[in-house]
């Protein structure tokens, strides 16, 4: 059982299907990467914020000595 062989006009009509898909697949590996980009712009201003928020609450905490009672 032999299988017919494709038409010049299939085979072309196959490779442009194929550059469709991959014009797509960069298309959206592109917005992806510029996703990604974006978020991690925002995890090292976030990451930022959370260290200085940290330092600010230490710099509030009083020290051991002021939470003694008066009588020691």
């Amino acid at each position: 059982m032999d299988t017919p062989t494709p038409t010049i006009t299939e085979l072309e009509q196959r490779i442009t299907d194929l550059e469709r898909g991959i014009s797509h697949l960069e298309s959206s590996n592109a917005d992806l990467s510029e996703m990604v980009a974006q978020q991690w712009d925002l995890i090292d201003r976030l990451n930022r914020t959370v260290e200085m928020l940290y330092k600010r609450i230490g710099a509030m905490e009083p020290t051991i000595e002021a939470h003694k009672p008066p009588h020691y």
